[in-house]
C-alpha cells in the first residue's frame, strides 16, 4: 500500500501529464487490485474513484482510451460507471485506440462502456485499409487475440459449416469460458471448475445453445467385458462428443489410451461415424497436445476421430 500511498500524495493532473491517469492498463490494475483489497479502512477505493470522477467531469481526461479506462475503473471500484453508454465512435479512432480498447474490453467487461463486437467491426474495417502497426508486445497480443476471435467466427458463424466444424471450433474456444468465469463482477467468487464432471456440464450446456438435438446417457457396446455411457451424441450429425480433463493422474500417456479405447468401443456403433474428443488441459500435464491429437487421429479406422486439446500454444 505504500505505492498508492505515494501516489495519493502526488497532484493526478499536473501540467506536464506525468500521471498515472493517463495510462489506462496502470489505471486498471490499480482499480482491479483495490477492488481485491479486503480491507480499506484508509478509503483507497473512493480516492481513486473520486480523482477519475474529476477527470472526467472537469474533460482533464482527454482521450477515448483514458476516458474509457476511467470509466472502466469506476464501474470495477463502485459497481456502475460513471457515464452509462458513453461509447466513444470506434470508427473514427486509430488504429493503436482500437487495439488497447478491445484488449480492454476483453479483459475488463462492462456493459454500456465499451462494446466488443462494435471496437472489432471497426477494428476489422481498419485492418482492410491500413497497414498495421504494431508498437509493443501488448498490441501484439491484443492483435492475435482479435485474429483468434475472427477466425472463430467465421469457423462459427456461416450457414455453410458444418456440425463438425462449429464443434471443433466450441471445442477450442472452451478455455475462453473457463477463463471468463474466474473474472466475475466486482470481486465476486469465481466459478470454480475442479474436475470433468463440470466440464462436462459445461460443455453440454454449451452445446444445447448451438444444436437442438443434444443427446447424453447413450450406452455403448461392451468393448474388453465392460459398456459405458458417452457425453454427448449429436443424432443428426452421427457424432459423439467426449470430454474429458486432465489430472495428475491423467496425463498424456493416459489420455492417449482412454481415447483409443473410446475409439474403438464407439466404432462398434453402427449409426456413430465422428468421434469427438475435448480434453481439458488447464494446468498442462499434456506435455505435447499436437502428438496427442495426431496419434487418437490415427487410431481411428471405421470411424472418424476428432481429438482437440485446449489449451494449446497460449
Amino acid at each position: 500500500m505504500e505505492a498508492v500511498e505515494h501516489l495519493r500524495g502526488r497532484d493526478p493532473y499536473p501540467a506536464n501529464r506525468d500521471s498515472f491517469v493517463h495510462n489506462p492498463i496502470e489505471v486498471l490494475g490499480l482499480a482491479h487490485g483495490l477492488t481485491i483489497l479486503r480491507d480499506d479502512q484508509a478509503g483507497h477505493r473512493s480516492w481513486l474513484s473520486s480523482v477519475l470522477r474529476r477527470g472526467l467531469n472537469k474533460n482533464e481526461l482527454e482521450t477515448a482510451s483514458t476516458r474509457c479506462a476511467a470509466n472502466l475503473a469506476i464501474a470495477q471500484l463502485e459497481g456502475a460507471p460513471a457515464e452509462p453508454n458513453a461509447t466513444p465512435d470506434y470508427q473514427t479512432l486509430p488504429m493503436p485506440d482500437l487495439i488497447l480498447l478491445s484488449a480492454l474490453a476483453l479483459a475488463f467487461p462492462s456493459e454500456g462502456v465499451l462494446e466488443i463486437h462494435d471496437i472489432e467491426a471497426a477494428l476489422q474495417t481498419k485492418l482492410l485499409r491500413e497497414a498495421i502497426s504494431i508498437s509493443d508486445v501488448a498490441s501484439a497480443a491484443a492483435l492475435s487475440v482479435f485474429a483468434e476471435r475472427l477466425i472463430d467466427r467465421f469457423s462459427l458463424g456461416p450457414q455453410s459449416s458444418t456440425t463438425l466444424e462449429k464443434v471443433e471450433a466450441l471445442c477450442r474456444r472452451f478455455p475462453l469460458l473457463s477463463h471468463a468465469l474466474q473474472r466475475r463482477y466486482a470481486g465476486r467468487p469465481s466459478f470454480e471448475i475442479n474436475d470433468e464432471y463440470d466440464v462436462q456440464d459445461l460443455f453440454g450446456a454449451i452445446l444445447h445453445l448451438h444444436f437442438d438435438d443434444v443427446r447424453s446417457e447413450e450406452v455403448t457396446p461392451s468393448y474388453a467385458g465392460n459398456s459405458s455411457r458417452v457425453d454427448f451424441y449429436l443424432p443428426e450429425a452421427r457424432m459423439i462428443v467426449e470430454v474429458k480433463m486432465t489430472r495428475k493422474s491423467l496425463g498424456q500417456k493416459e489420455v492417449v489410451n482412454q481415447l483409443i479405447e473410446d475409439a474403438a468401443r464407439y466404432a462398434a456403433m453402427d449409426h456413430v461415424d465422428t468421434l469427438v474428443c475435448l480434453v481439458f488441459d488447464p494446468h498442462r500435464y499434456c506435455k505435447n497436445p499436437a502428438a496427442i491429437e495426431a496419434d487418437v487421429a490415427e487410431s481411428g479406422r471405421r470411424l472418424r476421430v476428432v481429438p482437440i486439446v485446449c489449451p494449446k500454444g497460449l
